[in-house]
Protein backbone atom coordinates (compact mmCIF):
# COMPACT_ATOMS: atom_id res chain seq x y z
CA UNK A 1 0.00 0.00 0.00
CA UNK A 2 2.82 2.33 0.90
CA UNK A 3 4.49 1.38 -2.83
CA UNK A 4 1.77 4.14 -4.13
CA UNK A 5 2.97 6.87 -2.17
CA UNK A 6 6.92 6.02 -1.93
CA UNK A 7 7.62 7.93 -5.41
CA UNK A 8 5.27 10.90 -4.50
CA UNK A 9 6.29 10.89 -0.90
CA UNK A 10 10.14 11.01 -2.31
CA UNK A 11 9.50 13.91 -4.97
CA UNK A 12 7.43 16.03 -1.38
CA UNK A 13 10.12 15.67 0.40
CA UNK A 14 12.80 16.88 -2.51
CA UNK A 15 10.88 19.21 -2.97
CA UNK A 16 10.40 20.49 0.87
CA UNK A 17 14.20 19.92 1.32
CA UNK A 18 15.18 22.39 -1.74
CA UNK A 19 12.36 25.07 -0.42
CA UNK A 20 13.91 24.50 2.84
CA UNK A 21 17.56 25.22 1.74
CA UNK A 22 17.44 27.38 -0.76
CA UNK A 23 14.74 29.80 0.01
CA UNK A 24 16.82 31.26 2.58
CA UNK A 25 19.46 32.02 0.55
CA UNK A 26 17.62 33.95 -1.64
CA UNK A 27 15.99 36.28 1.59
CA UNK A 28 19.69 36.80 2.01
CA UNK A 29 20.59 37.73 -1.91
CA UNK A 30 18.01 40.48 -1.73
CA UNK A 31 19.28 42.33 1.37
CA UNK A 32 21.56 44.40 0.76
CA UNK A 33 23.89 46.73 3.35
CA UNK A 34 23.70 50.11 3.56
CA UNK A 35 27.13 50.62 2.63
CA UNK A 36 27.16 48.69 -0.25
CA UNK A 37 23.93 49.91 -1.92
CA UNK A 38 24.30 52.39 -5.00
CA UNK A 39 22.67 55.52 -4.70
CA UNK A 40 22.28 56.63 -8.48
CA UNK A 41 24.17 60.08 -8.85
CA UNK A 42 26.08 59.74 -5.67
CA UNK A 43 29.49 58.56 -7.48
CA UNK A 44 29.99 61.80 -9.56
CA UNK A 45 32.04 64.63 -7.23
CA UNK A 46 28.97 67.79 -6.55
CA UNK A 47 30.95 70.95 -8.15
CA UNK A 48 27.87 72.97 -6.43
CA UNK A 49 29.37 72.93 -2.73
CA UNK A 50 32.65 73.68 -1.69
CA UNK A 51 34.35 71.53 1.12
CA UNK A 52 35.17 75.35 3.45
CA UNK A 53 31.59 75.54 3.66
CA UNK A 54 31.16 71.52 4.78
CA UNK A 55 33.81 72.24 7.08
CA UNK A 56 32.78 75.73 8.11
CA UNK A 57 29.18 74.04 8.80
CA UNK A 58 30.28 71.32 10.85
CA UNK A 59 32.39 73.35 13.18
CA UNK A 60 29.57 76.22 13.63
CA UNK A 61 27.39 73.09 14.50
CA UNK A 62 30.10 71.82 17.26
CA UNK A 63 30.34 75.48 18.36
CA UNK A 64 33.94 75.87 17.41
CA UNK A 65 36.44 77.72 15.59
CA UNK A 66 39.37 77.72 13.82
CA UNK A 67 42.24 78.09 16.36
CA UNK A 68 42.16 77.77 20.09
CA UNK A 69 38.95 76.17 21.45
CA UNK A 70 37.67 75.69 25.24
CA UNK A 71 35.57 72.35 25.80
CA UNK A 72 32.46 72.76 27.58
CA UNK A 73 31.75 69.84 29.86
CA UNK A 74 35.94 69.71 30.97
CA UNK A 75 36.87 73.05 30.30
CA UNK A 76 40.20 72.25 28.24
CA UNK A 77 41.51 73.68 25.78
CA UNK A 78 41.46 72.11 22.39
CA UNK A 79 43.10 73.59 19.39
CA UNK A 80 40.99 73.40 15.65
CA UNK A 81 43.11 73.73 12.52
CA UNK A 82 41.93 72.50 9.16
CA UNK A 83 43.75 71.82 5.68
CA UNK A 84 42.51 71.25 2.14
CA UNK A 85 44.01 70.27 -0.62
CA UNK A 86 43.07 69.18 -4.46
CA UNK A 87 42.67 65.51 -5.67
CA UNK A 88 44.61 66.82 -9.02
CA UNK A 89 43.77 62.97 -10.48
CA UNK A 90 40.05 62.57 -11.72
CA UNK A 91 38.37 60.78 -10.03
CA UNK A 92 37.84 57.73 -12.27
CA UNK A 93 41.50 57.35 -13.30
CA UNK A 94 43.25 54.68 -12.12
CA UNK A 95 45.49 56.98 -10.08
CA UNK A 96 42.65 58.43 -8.08
CA UNK A 97 44.13 56.86 -5.26
CA UNK A 98 47.50 57.76 -5.07
CA UNK A 99 46.21 61.59 -5.84
CA UNK A 100 44.00 61.26 -3.04
CA UNK A 101 46.38 59.95 -0.70
CA UNK A 102 48.81 62.78 -1.22
CA UNK A 103 46.07 65.12 -1.17
CA UNK A 104 45.58 64.27 2.45
CA UNK A 105 49.19 64.28 3.12
CA UNK A 106 49.59 67.82 2.59
CA UNK A 107 46.47 68.68 3.08
CA UNK A 108 47.64 67.49 7.08
CA UNK A 109 50.36 69.09 6.27
CA UNK A 110 49.06 72.87 5.99
CA UNK A 111 47.30 71.88 8.87
CA UNK A 112 50.14 71.34 10.88
CA UNK A 113 52.13 74.26 9.58
CA UNK A 114 49.20 76.63 10.82
CA UNK A 115 49.12 75.48 13.77
CA UNK A 116 52.89 75.76 14.37
CA UNK A 117 52.17 79.60 12.94
CA UNK A 118 50.00 79.95 16.17
CA UNK A 119 51.78 78.13 18.59
CA UNK A 120 54.94 80.40 17.22
CA UNK A 121 52.99 83.84 18.09
CA UNK A 122 51.13 82.24 21.19
CA UNK A 123 54.98 81.51 22.98
CA UNK A 124 56.86 84.51 21.34
CA UNK A 125 53.62 86.57 23.04
CA UNK A 126 53.87 84.57 26.51
CA UNK A 127 57.84 85.37 26.48
CA UNK A 128 57.45 88.97 25.92
CA UNK A 129 55.08 89.39 28.53
CA UNK A 130 57.02 87.31 30.79
CA UNK A 131 60.24 89.79 30.44
CA UNK A 132 57.94 92.45 30.65
CA UNK A 133 57.47 91.51 34.14
CA UNK A 134 60.05 92.55 36.70
CA UNK A 135 62.75 90.21 37.72
CA UNK A 136 61.23 90.14 41.29
CA UNK A 137 58.12 89.53 39.97
CA UNK A 138 59.38 86.67 38.01
CA UNK A 139 61.45 85.14 40.64
CA UNK A 140 58.10 85.08 43.18
CA UNK A 141 56.04 83.48 40.31
CA UNK A 142 58.94 80.63 39.56
CA UNK A 143 59.25 80.47 43.55
CA UNK A 144 55.25 79.89 43.97
CA UNK A 145 55.44 77.05 41.07
CA UNK A 146 58.17 75.19 42.67
CA UNK A 147 56.04 75.65 46.21
CA UNK A 148 52.90 74.16 44.65
CA UNK A 149 54.68 71.28 42.69
CA UNK A 150 56.49 70.62 46.52
CA UNK A 151 53.23 70.47 48.13
CA UNK A 152 52.13 68.49 44.82
CA UNK A 153 54.98 65.54 45.53
CA UNK A 154 53.88 65.69 49.22
CA UNK A 155 50.32 65.06 48.88
CA UNK A 156 51.24 62.39 46.60
CA UNK A 157 53.40 60.72 48.93
CA UNK A 158 50.79 60.97 51.69
CA UNK A 159 48.00 59.26 49.38
CA UNK A 160 50.92 56.36 48.29
CA UNK A 161 51.32 55.49 51.56
CA UNK A 162 47.96 55.35 52.90
CA UNK A 163 47.33 52.90 49.85
CA UNK A 164 50.69 51.24 51.30
CA UNK A 165 49.20 50.82 54.41
CA UNK A 166 46.07 49.62 53.07
CA UNK A 167 47.68 47.02 51.03
CA UNK A 168 49.55 45.87 53.89
CA UNK A 169 46.71 45.59 56.59
CA UNK A 170 44.49 43.14 53.36
CA UNK A 171 47.60 41.44 52.71
CA UNK A 172 48.05 40.38 56.60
Amino acid sequence: MFRKFAIPLKLLLLITAFGLFCLPLNAIAEDVDTEFEVVEGASEPSDDVEVGDIIQEFLDSKGWQEGPNTHKKSGKEFFVVTGTKEIMAPYKSKNFIGSRQNAYTQAMADAKRSMVEYLEVEIETSMQMEMKEPSEKREEARLAEIRSEVLSIAEKKKTSGGLKSDLQKKGD
